[in-house]
């Protein structure tokens, strides 16, 4: 594995992969906002578009994302040079993996209550929003772990590491910040449009969010072959 991740060269267009994927996006927000007016002639297109539902294309799309960032991940760990940075870039594959199986199996709800459950010693049965209370400052606590201890791989190609950053605060901004506050105003009916307004920031913030991390992950693949290359 480690011979075949050397040989593979990322020599993508990155203005072209990035221009694919947030057009995908904004398609997708497009079809959101279509399933919102057409919804009473066609209920099938609101299943398929809506980014609010499950189990549909926007959100196999992020699992899509996901997936990427874990097999990119992989790839980085087996090319990495000891052991232990191997282990730490394996966790980080493992860590977005999980966030894809989530997007389409939307477990997080029940994790956060088993969490909860074992750290208080009993279950507050998570719903609705609530579950931004548990997972998201373990994952910034788990990520911030990760980057202290692969500091020297980050400090060495620093460009996709502050890309990488950024891409998971918009992530969490999205996942965390405006899904808790969309599930406060989701019982307030004088504010449906701006809960509308907020599943649309919420869902583009996320799927922003993922791909700035994907291709930071590419670049810092490319980067690594490059220099594995040449040394």
């Amino acid at each position: 594995m480690k011979r075949i991740a050397k040989k593979i060269q990322f020599e993508l267009n990155y203005k072209i992969v990035s221009n694919i994927l947030f057009g995908i996006v904004g398609f997708l927000v497009f079809c959101h906002i279509l399933s919102l007016t057409i919804f009473d002639w066609s209920w099938q297109w609101e299943k398929f578009f809506n980014l609010d539902f499950e189990n549909n294309i926007p959100t196999w799309f992020s699992g899509f994302l996901w997936l990427g960032s874990a097999i990119v991940s992989f790839l980085i760990s087996s090319t990495s040079e000891n052991l232990r940075k191997r282990i730490l870039w394996f966790s980080v594959s493992l860590f977005f993996l999980y966030l894809g199986c989530d997007e389409v199996a939307v477990f997080h709800e029940r994790l956060a209550g088993f969490i909860y459950s074992w750290i208080f010693g009993y279950n507050p049965n998570f719903n609705g929003r609530n579950w931004a209370l548990i997972l998201p400052p373990l994952a910034i606590i788990f990520c911030f772990g990760i980057s202290l201890l692969l500091r020297e791989d980050f400090k060495t190609h620093l460009k996709p590491a502050v890309q990488i950053a950024i891409g998971f605060f918009i992530f969490i901004l999205g996942a965390a910040g405006f899904d808790f506050l969309t599930g406060i105003l989701v019982n307030i009916q004088s504010l449906n449009r701006t809960q509308r307004f907020m599943i649309i920031a919420e869902e583009l913030l996320e799927m922003s969010g993922s791909i700035l991390i994907l291709l930071g992950l590419l670049e810092f693949l490319n980067a690594r072959n490059r220099r594995l290359r040449y040394s």
